[in-house]
């Protein structure tokens, strides 16, 4: 057990599969609630971000990236809330690589932006000049619409064409969810070790990829801070980011006193270890309600990181001992 709690706390991820018991409890009202309520409903607001931001950039005038900003804000904090809980690809193989088709946040050292100067500086017509999935990811966008005070009529022909594919994953996402629904309250057993997974994987990308790495505190960047690795730099929008996906894991828990995953903790005998996991999470939009930028997240890095940690180690450990879940560990350092 000390070896396997050592590795956790090394930086691994971990996938679950559910133990057969001989008396399997009834968590399906549990699991629609939050299949339709959160997942779906965070599906078809993101694809509804989308759209409005395709269509302001149509519209643009005056190149002001100001004027993008709040559309674009709303569209990174939808996605964030439909990654946070991304369990399509375990439901339907077909979607397993859509969001890195999406987002290429710690995925891969590939020099994209590099290689968008390059595209901006030709002269070929945006659908040829991007046609690689990271020309055409969120993080593309950002560098489109805020790398200076200006958008060309380039970057904002550019900005366009990326957005369309991005609207069209959202929408593809969404129609897969509605697709998958039966499959998902029909194979409960797996549908909770599916969304134990991508909690526990988000809670790990939380503290290390958004805080850790630029604080200078996870293993990867320990003692090297450096304020440009925050998610969303360029857009100064990581604070948002971060606070949506925390609130999707107050949405799952049930924290509103939803009968959702803190249900099936009670059936457990676990109401402590959902009472301290919702006072961490509470603990962290707090600090996140005051802090909108990304020198202000990083000025309180280390407080969120110490206290992102402890959710890690109540998701990662004493989740997955509460609940019939076992833990297989794989190395996923995110490079």
């Amino acid at each position: 057990m000390k070896k396997f709690i050592s590795q956790l706390s090394h930086g691994l991820l971990a996938t679950f599969a559910l133990v057969t018991t001989t008396q399997a409890q009834d968590f399906s009202i549990h699991l629609k609630n939050i299949y339709e309520e959160v997942i779906e409903h965070n599906a078809k607001q993101a694809t509804a971000s989308c759209y409005i931001l395709e269509e302001q950039l149509q519209t643009l005038t005056d190149n002001k990236p100001e004027s993008i900003k709040p559309a674009f804000t709303q569209l990174i904090k939808d996605w964030k809330a439909v990654e946070a809980t991304y369990i399509l690809g375990d439901l339907n193989e077909d979607y397993l690589d859509t969001p890195r088709r999406i987002d290429i946040f710690r995925q891969g050292k590939e020099d994209w932006q590099t290689q968008l100067n390059r595209a901006l500086e030709g002269k070929s017509e945006p659908k040829a000049a991007l046609f690689k999935h990271s020309s055409r990811s969120i993080n593309a966008l950002e560098f489109m619409l805020f790398q200076d005070s200006h958008i060309s009529d380039r970057e904002q022909a550019f900005a366009i064409h990326i957005t369309q594919s991005i609207c069209r994953h959202l929408h593809d996402i969404e129609q897969g969810y509605q697709q998958a629904k039966t499959k998902f309250l029909a194979e409960q057993d797996k549908s909770l070790s599916y969304i134990v997974h991508s909690l526990a994987s988000s809670i790990f990308a939380a503290r290390d990829w958004r805080i850790g790495d630029s604080r200078g505190l996870s293993r990867k960047y320990k003692g090297k801070p450096d304020i440009r690795r925050t998610e969303y730099f360029l857009s100064n929008r990581s604070a948002d980011a971060l606070s949506s996906i925390f609130n999707v894991h107050q949405q799952v828990f049930g924290l509103n006193n939803q009968e959702r995953l803190n249900a099936i903790l009670a059936y457990y005998k676990e109401e402590k270890l959902a009472s301290e996991i919702k006072d961490n999470l509470n603990k962290i939009q707090a600090i996140l309600k005051q802090t909108s930028t990304d020198k202000a997240l990083f000025d309180n890095g280390e407080t969120i990181y110490q206290i992102s940690h402890q959710l890690y180690q109540q998701y990662y450990i004493s989740m997955v001992a509460a609940l019939p879940i076992v833990a297989k560990v794989l190395d996923a350092d995110g490079d």
